[in-house]
This record gives structure tokens, C-alpha cells and sequence, in this order.
């Protein structure tokens, strides 16, 4: 018995191993894309940090609604 059965909590069986369930991932991979795509790297964590708050404002709303709406074909697939 583990930590879970001990406590009586109850755990979904779904593999999020998959990456086409994983749609942060997917988010992390454009942050990763736009940030590689600049000429002067971040020098210091603080610096990155804020290139990736900019960034990730930047993301327009119908990249992340593209991706829900594309939920229910990658959980049937």
C-alpha cells in the first residue's frame, strides 16, 4: 500500500506521459522557440525572467484556444 491507498485518495488512471496530452509542453516549446530567436541572450536569471514574462504575454489567446479545441482529437487518437 502507498501514501494514497494509506489515505483513501483516489487517483485517475491517465497516462499524462503522453506528450499530446501534455499541452503545456507545448506552450514551454514556443516560449523556448521565441527566446532562442533573440540575438542577445539573458545574461542573469532575472533577465530571463523577464524576457519570458514578455513573451509569454505575447502568446496570442487563439494559440492556447487552438490548442483546448485540439484536446478532444489528441485524447481519442
Amino acid at each position: 500500500m502507498d501514501w494514497y491507498d494509506d489515505n483513501e485518495v483516489n487517483q485517475l488512471d491517465w497516462p499524462i506521459q503522453g506528450p499530446d496530452l501534455y499541452l503545456i509542453g507545448n506552450l514551454w516549446n514556443e516560449l523556448d522557440c521565441r527566446i532562442k530567436g533573440y540575438n542577445n541572450r539573458p545574461k542573469s536569471v532575472k533577465e530571463l525572467a523577464c524576457l519570458l514574462q514578455a513573451e509569454w504575454n505575447k502568446i496570442l489567446l487563439s494559440i492556447i484556444q487552438t490548442l483546448m479545441n485540439s484536446m478532444p482529437r489528441r485524447v481519442k487518437a
